[in-house]
């Protein structure tokens, strides 16, 4: 409730359930967008920026169903360069992605990250 950032500051042996900030007691919640939350103001604005600025976009772990966050995907067929790739575990996304890659983003994105080193290690 008091708006601050909690990184370690409830105390890891409490028995609560429930963590609470030690600041000012209200509860600690992940630093997340939940389904039916707002958006933070100006968080479409800027990923659409972000967007447009990159060569390559890469969605993960998302079904891409629920708007705004669905239109990203949209935004990269729009430009006249670079590349989306999607990491979903089921088909998600499919017939959107440049490139797709099915998996689970623990095994996969950590191998996409080898294959892009080994590349640019070649040029």
């Amino acid at each position: 409730s008091c708006g601050s950032l909690a990184h370690d500051s409830f105390a890891s042996s409490s028995s609560c359930y429930v963590p609470r900030h030690e600041g000012c007691g209200g509860v600690l919640k992940a630093d997340v967008v939940l389904f039916g939350e707002p958006l933070p103001v100006g968080a479409m604005a800027a990923a659409a920026k972000a967007v447009m600025a990159s060569s390559v976009v890469l969605v993960v772990g998302t079904s891409l169903e629920v708007a705004p966050a669905n239109m990203i995907p949209s935004m990269v067929k729009y430009r006249p360069f670079g590349k989306l790739i999607i990491n979903n575990l089921d088909g998600s996304g499919k017939d959107r992605a440049d490139i797709f890659l099915q998996g689970n983003s623990s095994e996969v994105l950590p191998a996409l990250v080898r294959r892009v080193r080994e590349l640019s290690q070649r040029q």
